[in-house]
């Protein structure tokens, strides 16, 4: 029961992110917000590593690894931001579901992990409901017009 605590904690902690993201559009440039995030998170992990005495340097082969997986998360906070900016929360929350496919479709190219069937099933559903959504509010908003 404690992973699914820790992890309902963290899903908690990210809807407020990105409810708050929605509201902060209003004042604050995206790249504003974005650089604030990976502050705030930066200096909150070394405060905790450091208490913890978990600091590891890394080797030079894989500092080359942490590059590219902080490109891929700045940019993948970029979009997030400008996502929420432009939308609203609980319809940009639907899609970041797609993250579950994704997950599972890198794992299957890098890792040779195939998915049971309750994740199989799991996708589907979460395909299905994008496209449902899509579908049923564009033909919700042709018909207001």
């Amino acid at each position: 029961m404690f992973p699914v605590a820790i992890c309902l904690l963290g899903t908690i902690s990210v809807s407020v992110a990105h409810v708050t993201l929605r509201y902060l559009r209003l004042t604050d440039h995206s790249l504003v917000i974005v650089n604030s995030f990976a502050s705030i998170t930066s200096l909150t992990s070394l405060i905790i590593l450091l208490k913890q005495g978990n600091i590891v340097i890394p080797k030079l082969n894989n500092l080359s690894i942490f590059i590219l997986l902080g490109l891929v998360a700045l940019f993948s906070q970029i979009a997030v931001t400008k996502s929420y900016q432009m939308a609203r929360a609980n319809l940009v929350s639907l899609y970041r579901y797609f993250q579950i496919v994704f997950t599972g479709i890198f794992g299957f190219i890098f890792f040779k992990e195939f998915p049971d069937v309750l994740s199989l099933f799991g996708v589907c559903l979460i395909i299905i409901s994008g496209y449902l959504n899509y579908k049923l509010r564009f033909n919700f908003e042709m018909k207001e017009e």
